[in-house]
């Protein structure tokens, strides 16, 4: 089985020639994992996200998110279609009248837009997915 770090690891150079393609960047983009730029999420105590990358001129973006264990969201709906790939920890999803799905690394989310859901973080410990919202992206109430 493969050791956590070394799949995060590939994941994330993986991610940045996908950061460096969807930007349209002059050279690659690499970065290791040490070199990632966390910042604080306000909405999430203890939350952390990285801009992978973004097109401003469509307001395309990707993110690297890390949640602390047994994070609960309340329930949400986004104008457009999002995206997550789990690469660490067991992400959680509630979707309005269905059962809990639980997603462990590797997994794979796609919520259409419009679509009410709650994402989470099991007790277990911390998640580290990427988030993909397309252009135009929103969230609602």
């Amino acid at each position: 089985m493969p050791r956590p770090r070394a799949v995060f690891g590939a994941l994330m150079t993986g991610l940045g020639l996908i950061a460096s393609t969807a930007a349209a960047a002059d050279a690659p983009t690499f970065w290791t994992s040490g070199q990632v730029k966390w910042t604080d999420v306000a909405e999430r105590a203890g939350a952390k996200q990285a801009l992978l990358w973004s097109d401003a001129a469509t307001g395309d973006k990707g993110t690297l998110n890390r949640w602390k264990f047994n994070t609960k969201n309340p329930p949400r709906a986004d104008a457009h279609d999002t995206h997550f790939v789990v690469l660490a920890g067991t992400f959680t999803l509630d979707l309005d009248g269905a059962e809990q799905k639980q997603f462990g690394p590797g997994g794979f989310v796609s919520i259409p837009k419009g679509t009410r859901y709650a994402p989470g973080c099991e007790a277990a410990g911390e998640c580290i997915f990427v988030m993909h919202q397309p252009a135009g992206a929103a969230t609602g109430k």
